[in-house]
Formats: C-alpha cells, sequence, structure tokens
C-alpha cells in the first residue's frame, strides 16, 4: 500500500480508525484528550485546549503521507436535546441557541467554562479543515444534523465551509438503535454515499431517559458511538476518494477495495478474486430479488415508497448518487421502470479475464 496515514481526531473509542486499520490503512492514528472504555484501536493523547498540542497536529498536516482527516468534535454544549422538557429529571439546561450559538447570556461559571473549551475545540476544528484544504487533504467533520456546532460563528464565518459537501443520514441504517439524523460534511464528494435513510423495517429504542439501576443516561449519550457499518461506510467513502486520486492501496480484504475499484472503472494489479466491471444500474420495487451473477455495490435509501410519477423529488439526489459511481443515465430510460420502488441500487457483475 502507498504510504497513507489518516488522522481521526475527537475519536472516543477510535472505531473509524479501527476500520481503516482493518482494511489495510496501518498508519491510522487516533487522538483524543482522554481514553475512553472499549477503545478500538491505540489513542494518542493529546489536550485539544493547549495551543502547543494544537500546533502539534497542525504540524502532521505538513507530512506529505497525510491524506485524510476525521473529526467528530464533541457536541454535549451544542446538543439540541438539551432543549427538550423532561418534567422531574433536573436535566440539563440549554447553554447555546440558534440565536446565541456561541453560548448564551448568563452562563454559570461551571457552564462558562465548559462552553468557552468547547468553542477553542470547534475553532481549532475549523482550523484543520481550512488547512487540509489548502493542502489538498481529505476531511470529513461528523456532528448531530441539528447540533449547534453548525451555527457557531467560527464555522458560518470560515471561508472554505460554504463549499463543502453536506451529507445526512439516519443511525439506524448502519446499526445504531435509533434514527437519530447524522450531518458528514467533507471537502470531498464521495461522502454522499453515506446517505441511508431509515426504511421503517426496523424497530427503535425510545428517546429519553435510560435507566439501569439506580444509573441513568440520556439516550442521545448511547448514540455516540459508531456502529462498525457506519465506520465501514466512512471508510469507503474515503477509499473512494482515494481511488478516483490515484492512490495505490493494498487489495486485502479484498471487500470493500474491490467494489470501490469497480465503481471507478479501474482494476487492481494484483486482484485476488475476479475483477468486476460495472454492469448496470436499476431502480427495483423492494420485493424484488438481485438476479444471479450480480452483486450489490451500493444502495440509497428514500426512507419510503415512492412512485415513478414522484421521481422529480428525486432526480438531483439520484442523478448525483449515479455521477458518483460513473454510471450514465439518462431520465428518458426511467419509463422502463414500473410500479413504487423504495432504494436504487447499483450493481456489478464478475467476468473472468481472457
Amino acid at each position: 500500500m502507498q504510504d497513507i496515514i489518516v488522522i481521526e481526531l475527537f475519536c472516543g473509542t477510535a472505531g473509524v480508525t479501527a476500520c481503516f486499520k482493518r482494511y489495510g490503512f496501518a498508519n491510522a492514528l487516533a487522538v483524543d484528550k482522554t481514553k475512553h472504555p472499549g477503545q478500538l484501536a491505540g489513542v494518542i493523547s493529546l489536550d485539544w485546549t493547549s495551543t502547543a498540542d494544537q500546533q502539534l497536529v497542525l504540524e502532521w498536516l505538513g507530512h506529505p503521507a497525510v491524506k485524510a482527516v476525521f473529526i467528530a468534535p464533541p457536541c454535549g454544549t451544542a446538543s439540541a436535546a438539551r432543549a427538550i422538557d423532561l418534567p422531574g429529571e433536573n436535566a440539563p439546561r440549554p447553554l447555546r441557541t440558534l440565536d446565541e450559538p456561541d453560548g448564551i447570556q448568563g452562563l454559570t461559571a461551571n457552564e462558562l467554562a465548559r462552553v468557552s473549551a468547547a468553542n477553542i475545540l470547534y475553532a481549532f476544528t475549523v482550523e484543520v479543515l481550512e488547512r487540509c484544504c489548502k493542502l489538498h487533504i481529505l476531511c470529513m467533520i461528523e456532528n448531530p444534523r441539528n447540533s449547534l456546532f453548525w451555527f457557531v460563528t467560527v464555522w458560518i464565518e470560515s471561508s472554505v465551509t460554504a463549499n463543502l459537501f453536506v451529507q445526512d443520514h439516519q443511525a439506524c441504517m448502519y446499526g445504531s438503535r435509533r434514527p437519530k439524523f447524522t450531518r458528514l460534511a467533507a471537502n470531498f464528494e464521495q461522502v454522499h454515499t453515506i446517505s441511508a435513510l431509515c426504511d421503517g423495517s426496523h424497530q427503535h429504542e425510545p428517546w429519553g431517559i435510560v435507566r439501569t439501576g439506580n444509573k441513568r443516561a440520556f439516550a442521545t449519550a448511547l448514540e455516540a458511538h459508531y456502529p462498525k457499518a457506519l465506520c465501514e461506510a466512512i471508510v469507503k467513502a474515503f477509499t473512494l476518494r482515494f481511488i478516483q486520486l490515484g492512490l495505490q492501496m493494498d487489495t486485502s480484504p479484498p471487500s470493500l477495495y474491490h467494489a470501490a475499484k469497480a465503481s471507478t472503472g479501474t482494476q487492481a494489479v494484483s486482484m485476488k478474486l475476479p475483477p468486476t466491471v460495472l454492469n448496470n444500474v436499476l431502480v427495483w420495487p423492494a420485493q424484488h430479488a438481485i438476479p444471479a451473477g450480480h452483486k450489490l455495490i451500493h444502495e440509497v435509501k428514500f426512507g419510503g415508497i415512492m412512485c415513478v410519477n414522484e421521481r422529480p423529488q428525486y432526480q438531483e439526489r439520484i442523478l448525483h448518487e449515479l455521477a458518483l459511481w460513473k454510471v450514465d443515465f439518462s431520465w428518458e430510460s426511467i419509463d422502463q421502470f414500473i410500479g413504487n420502488f423504495d432504494c436504487l441500487r447499483i450493481l456489478d457483475v464478475q467476468w473472468e479475464p481472457n
């Protein structure tokens, strides 16, 4: 594999880093202030409020092998859940609002300390993003869709945020227990492959207070860790862009890399599986099975059954998804599809070289 360093900041349990390592990115790094129970990869401890430690990370970005950064700044002070009324629960009050996203007036000393520390982290997040854009390093940032992080002054006034690709998804489609809307913002368009919306095929656990014995926890906090399926979707989005940029990577394990290679119309030099070519794209009703000899390499969930006659509502999104996977498509051909459907599926078919 080409020497590629991926850095995960505010890593929590380091699930994204661990996933990168599983797919051959041995130099993936996880960085956070404290170590968390159940961490899936080794973590470098840095104090995010320290100017010296921040400068160290910014210096890392100057290394030519650093190709990608994933950032998940903490959203505790920016959580919209603070605005939910929970009678009798002594719930934490809002510390930010849309009118005062950098912190409301009248904060206590402890609240002000928390908000000020978070603002330092948010400013550092934007500084890293801007440095990545300047150095042509891939960068993806995660926070809940309704987090007030997206409205803090340092984010709104940045010179690069208006040009990012932004994609929302529902966490329950990637292994979480609740249908939380999560937002990803990136400086590369493959982030749009992480787009599944709840299809109603599963039950959700409730929001609010979750009690275990004498302990209580907020459901939002229980959804903070990334499940394996989401980590893999994040790694796949980065990998698609790496391949598009011509970066050479190991082909083991093959499933993720081969699917990504097929999607770009290129093939690995030393593949351990039969090579694949992008063969067709089909928009099907949910009850149809994938035909023999075909492999599903990407699926876009629409969050419910839709009718062909409603296609203008989805045209832009469908065309964008197909463009990401280098699939030629004309709306004139949509008339061949009959009935309702809830997803778009991109298939390939394996072939043996002559």
